[in-house]
């Protein structure tokens, strides 16, 4: 139907149609005259039948002038507003068909047109939304006419068309808006059709019929709609109740009815939607281009300062309107893109605005359009579940993201310029832009519409720009993107974020992930930790199936978790710990969802296991602990093992908590109040002092002992008992947590600190009801988890062992099983199993079984046994619970001495027994016994001839290197990682002679018997572990050996009530602690890493502490920054726990004495560059602004007393020089002064004068001068080389600048107030003008001038007891010297293998007896920070010291006529060694009376205690190793040795010297330095070995 330019008159229109065709019959009059109203009946009648005639009439068939009466009667205004339904409807639908008839032209003038259309929508239309209408039908009829007729299109024409177009839109919408069952799909169709003849037939639509039409896109925002409910006037959007609820799945006919128009009438309404959007959003930009330009005005002219800048801001109003235009963008994108063709542009040229608010909503709109996201939002993807069981895997359909609806064009082709000004926002200056495009990323890469439209390569651009998220500066970024990621399923994350690396991948997505665990924001690291933790737990499943891909990616991720509790924060340690609970190993895991409630999320908290068996829970749960462990780094372990361990810890804590809360009674106590109440503050302390808010937890646990609930102690007591299952303990849980909600006096606060600490308290890891999967999975060797099953048994066998009792009988009968004989070998697992039962039996031997095949099978092991330690475990098993110990022991001991025949395939086996043996039962054992297995450790094993090799290898050594022939090779490696027969023979063989000392618990008993021994260690140490004097021993056997040897003296004196400490002289020790300077990583790996367990134990006396501080050129980062974190640690404990000890700041006085008899010193600028890189390792990693006036003034202190390790001669003792031997010692001094007094002027520490008496240590470290004179020379004396003041300082500036120290500021004149700091400063500065290196304005003394070297003899190979001349041509296989040893040792680097001591059981012996002494508490490593077990310090014995007297000017010190030593060779060097455990000579002299003010370090030290003398002269290493091969109750040889009087030290250490010299290295300076001597003639000899300087002058220039 044409549109007509104007009504025409009806009187014309009849004249018109004067044609012939049909007519109607219908001669009833509709209309009548006021007060005789036609009945409602008559009236329904008439125009129904009017309604009937009209119907069948065609339009070109029709007679109009036949129809021109009645259809005037019908516009009347009695039927147009009659008050019956009825007769409206009736009368529509009449109006409808004499329109149709009439068409183009309606025989109505405009204002009939106006009542008549007025008429249809505002009565007929509304009616359609009621389906019962009486009168549905006739509306029906109605709409269909007018959208088919299109007899809509002349309202456009009538008066107030805008009103009543306005009102047909709104009513057709409206019409639209409810539930989509109730009406037809015939109703949407025809008024779609009706809308659209009305956008396309109509000039121009109205503004308000555009924005209701675009209003109705806003129906997907359920939110919007029930915030709208309310206001009902609003024409925008008039939303009901039911529309409130919907989601994007039950969107209203009224939304697809805005889209159909969108769509259909795209050419119209792209010009009706930039409208609209021109309106609101470049009215709103032209703000933040106003608010820019008046900027750089109010920058030129500073008179418009005063302008107000709101004036330019978009008001909370206009950002209302901005924000509902974006939504409305968005969903505009998803139903119809082409009417936003002109809009993008303005979106695009928004994302440049200078208003923040502007961009940030420019840049989500962009985002989401990229995504495909409309008003709706992003939609929901089944989130990351670490609870659920079955496990997810990478198959799972179940992803509801799939099914979304994808917008039908992309983004990025459409509109490619805007989608690159979007992807500029991420270096937006704003931080707020940058964590909204972060969001975006996340959207558009986990949106179907983003996955789709994005190639490889924008995917991956888009993850590294996630990724460069996850660093940036701004907290909000980050969390945004840590946000991002969570969005992702597990399938994204393995195969498109994985496709950037895995955790381990510097610069990965998932690597700076895992880095946000330690990140500096607490809710950055509660988010990221919380994300990874269920990263991992979603993985768990596809892990346990051995997918590759997935171990790869994200099998480290509890590493990297666990890695952040060596930040040793209390925040942090709880937040792993809720995510241990939470992810990791959830509480209450499997959660299985019950079958008749498929439909339905699973609680965790309700029936854990609803669908399996309890020990099918139990074997799940238990893999779940054993995939955790498999791939955790040996960070990791520790961390892990020691929350693991930490219920065991807590048991009798937590029980004695529970007994002082009885007592205590709800604070009503009868008697002993005070004690009760202070026990139980000790207690509640311990209990939270590791919660990060411990104040608070302490105020909740005072509350929970106040509401005295005794079933809550007893479910805590369940929940700490080791004969507790899982399920009773998580019973137990639950009710405690119901018990606390239903208590009114029981707060929020107090609820959770209570479950906080019964989690850690209760034993939900290491029960009884996981023994027995870990048990069977340590006894399948191919299993995956088997290896972690093994080192769990260790774990649990060492911290745990109570929980075994339920399985101790189950165990025991799986070992008789596996009992191997001279045919049959056992499993590799029994190892772990035997370890684990002999740890049980140490503390619970009557659980033991008692019968004889039990003891048959424990007697095969020891014969048989594979590998050699499961004969020791199964010793120790024996002894712990036979009822007939001695019997049985004796008769082991008699089957090993007999079954033992080197070569054989059992011999190391029968060593392991005998071994343990000696530890066991060696006092009990009769001397002619012992005397017999100290026969075999020595004469047939330790003396054999390396070419004596095994006739076969020891089954227990699988896969043994090719050089199992123990011959040395220029072509054997440095270290062997598995020891081959003969090495395993040596090993055991020495802890034979070792355990033997360590069965007794006094020294006194054995004095003769340990004396030998610990020269035999120490012998090993000092010739690097050569033991033969015939053959070369292979250089990785002798590391091995020299290892083992540090490392059995260190067990030795762990147990210094014991005494053997005092037997370590000086000499012994500063050979020993150049172990850690080995050239093998893995001997100083190991040694260091004993030398902290047992320090961290207390079990060691603080001069242990001195090796650690020699890492200073350690070549292995990791070691070397791990023992600086350690050593930080333990400063700050002991501090805190000795505050009046000053332990570490005294430990300086004793690394000065060990550097000044290190062989690498030397007096001149390349020592002084080397060695204070030794203090500088000491200061930074222990000192700070308290404690730095004290260690300067212990360093001032060493130099008043003079070197007691390496004395005059006796002939020259009387002399008063002032250097004597300590020239080096006085060298260091004043290095470690300088060093300190620039470190402080950096730092601006200020340094104070001290009143208090400074302590020194002695134990043979220091003497006392001889006088007041002496003293005084000493002090004034600088013994520093010139230019040293200025070389330490570049180097004191540099080492803070590399480490991130304070930058340099102004210096602090801190010498000014120290006695006599000025003319130190000026000494040590800038007086030195002689000449003469390492010389002060005053001449140095005749021992400093330079002396001719003495010839010395060629072809030695620097040892100085047992090297014969027969022996010289041996150069190939000649000894590394010491020298290039520790040089080595600090500047090459090895691969990172495993060490030795980490694969053995040398220990496990020592362990079992530490829990009958109760000491097994204090046996985790301390590799500070990671204790979780309480304090770090174990009380221990305090380091004795009494206070050296200074003697500065003014002061007079008592005087003694020194004791005269014996007349030695005038040729002698003062430099040779005095250790009486290596070179036999007389005992040092007596000290002066000022001596007595040196104090001992041990209380041990105050006893008569001296080392007995060793063998006599020249006596060579089988001497040695024989005299501890003498009978059982060994004695010392008749007569001491004179070796000092004797020829071969001298000779050999002119060796040294021409060694030195040949090689062009010797010292230049002159110097006598009892370095040379003083570490033992037997090492010392080649210590100016070939390479030294070089190697130094490389170490020095790494350093810098």
């Amino acid at each position: 139907m044409g549109r007509r330019s104007e009504v025409a008159d009806p009187i014309d229109i009849l004249e018109d149609n004067r044609t012939a065709g049909a007519k109607i019959g219908f001669s009833d009059t509709l209309s009548w005259r006021a007060g005789k109203a036609i009945p409602v009946a008559d009236l329904l009648r008439r125009l129904q039948a009017l309604a009937a005639e009209l119907k069948p009439i065609e339009q070109e068939t029709a007679n109009t002038d036949s129809f021109k009466p009645t259809a005037k009667e019908l516009a009347s205004a009695n039927l147009l507003t009659h008050k019956d339904k009825g007769v409206r409807a009736w009368t529509a639908v009449c109006l409808v068909e004499v329109m149709r008839l009439f068409a183009p032209n309606a025989p109505y003038t405009p204002s009939q047109l106006k009542d008549i259309f007025t008429l249809l929508i505002t009565h007929v239309i509304p009616s359609l939304a009621d389906p019962t209408n009486p009168y549905n039908l006739q509306h029906q009829h109605v709409l269909q006419s007018l959208a088919s007729v299109k007899s809509i299109i002349p309202v456009s024409d009538v008066p107030s068309s805008q009103t009543l177009i306005v009102r047909l839109f709104s009513t057709c919408f409206d019409t639209l808006s409810g539930p989509l069952e109730d009406l037809s799909k015939q109703v949407e169709y025809n008024m779609t059709g009706l809308l659209q003849c009305m956008i396309d037939e109509a000039p121009t639509l109205p503004t308000e019929a555009i924005d209701i039409t675009l209003a109705q896109f806003l129906r997907a925002d359920p939110y919007l709609l029930g915030a709208s409910k309310a206001k009902k006037t609003d024409t925008t959007i008039n939303g009901t109740h039911a529309q409130a609820t919907l989601s994007l799945r039950q969107l209203p006919a009224s939304y697809n009815l805005a889209k159909n128009l969108c769509n259909t009438c795209e050419d119209r309404m792209v010009r009706y939607v930039s409208q609209y959007f021109s309106s609101v959003i470049v009215e709103a930009s032209s703000y933040g281009a106003e608010t820019s330009l008046k900027a750089k005005s109010r920058r030129k002219d500073s008179a418009d300062s005063d302008e107000d800048d709101n004036t330019n801001v978009p008001s909370e109003d206009d950002l209302k309107n901005l924000n509902k235009a974006h939504r409305l963008l968005r969903e505009l994108w998803r139903a119809a893109p082409g009417v936003l063709q002109n809009v993008i542009p303005q979106i695009e040229a928004e994302l440049a605005t200078e208003n923040v608010d502007l961009r940030m909503l420019a840049t989500e709109a962009v985002g989401d359009l990229t995504a495909g996201i409309g008003a709706g939002g992003h939609a929901s993807h089944l989130e990351l579940d670490p609870a659920a069981y079955p496990y997810r895997t990478l198959d799972d359909s179940s992803d509801d993201s799939s099914k979304d609806p994808a917008c039908p064009q992309s983004f990025i082709q459409s509109h490619s310029a805007a989608f690159k000004s979007f992807l500029g926002r991420r270096n937006d200056k704003s931080p707020l832009i940058r964590a909204h495009w972060a969001t975006c990323i996340g959207r558009i890469l986990t949106s179907p519409s983003g996955a789709r439209d994005l190639n490889s390569q924008a995917e991956q651009e888009l993850l590294e720009g996630l990724s460069h998220m996850l660093v940036d500066v701004e907290e909000k970024v980050r969390l945004a993107a840590i946000d991002a990621i969570g969005m992702f399923s597990f399938k994204d994350i393995v195969y498109r974020i994985g496709a950037l690396g895995n955790v381990s991948r510097e610069g990965s997505l998932l690597h700076n992930l895992a880095d946000r665990v330690k990140d500096r924001k607490q809710s950055v690291r509660r988010d990221a930790m919380r994300l990874l933790g269920r990263m991992w737990g979603s993985a768990a499943g596809e892990m346990l199936a051995g997918n590759e891909r997935v171990i790869s990616l994200l099998g480290h991720i509890p590493s990297k978790i666990f890695d952040a509790y060596y930040i040793n924060d209390a925040e942090i340690n709880g937040l792993i710990y809720d995510v241990l609970f939470e992810s990791l190993l959830p509480l209450g895991f499997p959660v299985l969802k019950k079958k008749e409630k498929t439909g339905t999320k699973g609680n965790s908290q309700d029936s854990p296991d609803a669908d399996m068996s309890d020990s099918t829970a139990d074997t799940v749960r238990t893999e779940r602990i054993l995939i955790l462990l498999k791939d955790l780094d040996q960070r990791a372990r520790p961390v892990f093992f020691a929350h693991l361990s930490r219920p065991a810890h807590y048991a009798s804590c937590t029980t004695a908590f529970l007994k002082r809360c009885e007592d205590y009674n709800g604070g009503v106590m009868d008697k002993d109040e005070v004690e009760i109440r202070k026990q139980l503050k000790g207690l509640i302390n311990f209990l939270t002092k590791d919660l990060p808010d411990s104040g608070k937890a302490t105020d909740e646990l005072w509350k929970f002992a106040k509401l005295h609930d005794r079933r809550s102690y007893g479910l805590l007591r369940f929940c700490i008992a080791p004969d507790s299952d899982y399920k009773r303990i998580y019973k137990s849980i639950k009710e405690l947590r119901r018990r606390l909600d239903a208590n009114q006096g029981a707060s929020a606060s107090m609820i959770n600190t209570v479950t906080v600490i019964t989690y850690r308290i209760s034993n939900l890891f290491l029960n009884k009801s996981h023994i027995r999967p870990i048990i069977k999975s340590a006894q399948t060797e191919n299993h995956v988890l088997a290896p972690a099953a093994q080192d769990l048994l260790k774990l649990i066998s060492t911290k745990n062992p109570g929980v075994f009792k339920t399985h101790a009988e189950e165990l025991c009968r799986s070992l008789e099983a596996q009992a191997p004989s001279v045919s049959k070998a056992n499993e590799q697992s029994a190892l772990d199993q035997l370890k684990a039962l002999a740890t049980f039996a140490t503390r619970f031997p009557a659980d033991i079984p008692k019968d004889r095949k039990f003891y048959n099978a424990m007697v095969q092991f020891v014969l048989y046994g594979s590998p050699s330690e499961t004969a020791k475990h199964a010793v120790s098993i024996i002894v712990a619970s036979s009822e007939k110990k001695e019997m049985h022991t004796r008769d082991i001991l008699e089957k090993s001495i007999k079954a033992f025949d080197y070569g054989s395939s059992n011999f190391v086996v029968n060593l392991a027994a005998l071994s343990q043996l000696m530890l066991l039962s060696s006092p009990t054992l009769p001397d002619e016994e012992v005397d017999v297995v100290n026969d075999i450790a020595i004469k047939r094993v330790l003396l054999r001839s390396p070419k004596d090799t095994p006739t076969s290898p020891d089954p227990s050594s699988e896969d043994l290197p090719d050089h199992n022939a123990s011959i040395a090779s220029e072509k054997d490696p440095s270290w062997q990682q598995k020891p081959d027969p003969t090495l395993q023979a040596k090993l055991w063989a020495l802890r034979i002679l070792t355990n033997r000392l360590r069965a007794y618990d006094d020294i006194a008993s054995i004095s003769e018997i340990a004396t030998p021994v610990l020269q035999l260690l120490n012998l090993l140490i000092a010739k690097e572990g050569e033991l033969s004097k015939t053959s070369t021993t292979p250089k990785p056997h002798r590391a091995v050996l020299r290892l083992e040897a540090g490392l059995l003296l260190l067990k030795l004196c762990a147990k210094k009530e014991r005494g053997f400490d005092a037997l370590v002289t000086p000499q012994t020790f500063n050979r020993l602690i150049l172990l850690a300077q080995d050239p093998v990583q893995e001997v100083r790996a190991a040694f260091i890493e004993k030398v902290r367990k047992y320090l961290g134990q207390e079990r060691l006396s603080p001069r242990f502490y001195v090796p650690v501080f020699l890492l200073a050129f350690e070549p292995d980062r990791k070691l070397r920054t791990d023992s600086t974190t350690w050593l930080r640690a333990r400063a700050a404990a002991l501090a805190l726990k000795y505050p009046s000890r000053h332990v570490m700041e005294s430990v300086l006085a004793r690394l000065l004495s060990a550097l000044a008899h290190h062989p690498d010193f030397e007096a001149n600028q390349e020592g002084v560059e080397i060695f204070t890189q030794y203090i500088l390792f000491y200061a930074k990693s222990v000192i700070n602004d308290t404690i730095a006036s004290l260690a300067f003034q212990v360093a001032q202190r060493v130099k008043g007393v003079r070197d007691a390790i390496a004395p005059k001669p006796a002939a020259t003792e009387n002399d008063t020089t002032a250097d004597g031997d300590s020239g080096n010692l006085y060298t260091l001094s004043d290095l470690a002064q300088c060093t300190l007094r620039h470190l402080s002027d950096t730092h601006n520490w200020s340094m104070q004068a001290l009143s208090t008496k400074v302590s020194l240590p002695s134990g043979g470290l220091f003497k006392a001068l001889p006088s007041h004179e002496v003293a005084q020379e000493i002090a004034e004396k600088v013994y520093l080389p010139d230019g040293a003041d200025e070389l330490v300082e570049r180097l004191v500036r540099r080492s803070l600048k590399k480490g991130g120290g304070d930058k340099e500021s102004k210096k602090r004149k801190s010498d000014d107030l120290l006695e006599g700091g000025a003319a130190k400063r000026r000494a040590l500065g800038t007086t030195a003008s002689n000449g003469t290196k390492g010389v002060a304005s005053k001449a140095r003394p005749a021992t400093s001038v330079k002396a001719k070297p003495t010839p010395k003899p060629k072809k030695q190979n620097g040892w100085s007891s047992d090297v014969s001349d027969d022996e010289a041509p041996r150069k190939s296989m000649d000894l590394t010297s010491s020298a290039v040893r520790r040089k080595s040792g600090r500047s090459t680097t090895t691969g990172a293998r495993k060490s030795y001591a980490d694969t053995r059981d040398s220990d496990d012996d020592e362990d079992m007896r530490m829990w009958d002494e109760g000491e097994e508490d204090k046996d985790e490593d301390e590799n500070a920070p990671v204790e979780v077990d309480g304090d770090p310090i174990a009380d221990g014995e305090e380091d004795e010291a009494i206070a050296v007297e200074s003697r500065p000017a003014g002061t007079s010190g008592t005087k003694t006529k020194p004791t005269p030593q014996r007349k030695q060779d005038q040729n002698h060097d003062p430099r040779t060694s005095t250790d009486p455990l290596v070179h036999p000579s007389t005992p040092p002299p007596p000290q002066t009376s000022d001596a007595r003010s040196v104090s001992d370090e041990d209380a041990n030290s105050e006893k008569e205690n001296t080392p007995v003398p060793p063998p006599s002269a020249g006596s060579t290493t089988d001497m040695v190793v024989r005299s501890v091969a003498g009978s059982g109750k060994l004695k010392h040889p008749a007569k001491p040795a004179k070796v000092a009087e004797s020829g071969d030290s001298r000779a050999n250490d002119g060796v040294a010297k021409a060694a030195r010299r040949a090689k062009g290295v010797g010292r230049s300076d002159g110097v006598t330095h009892a370095a040379g001597g003083g570490a033992g003639a037997g090492a010392g000899a080649g210590a100016g070995g070939s390479g030294t300087r070089a190697t130094r002058a490389r170490a020095a220039k790494a350093s810098s």
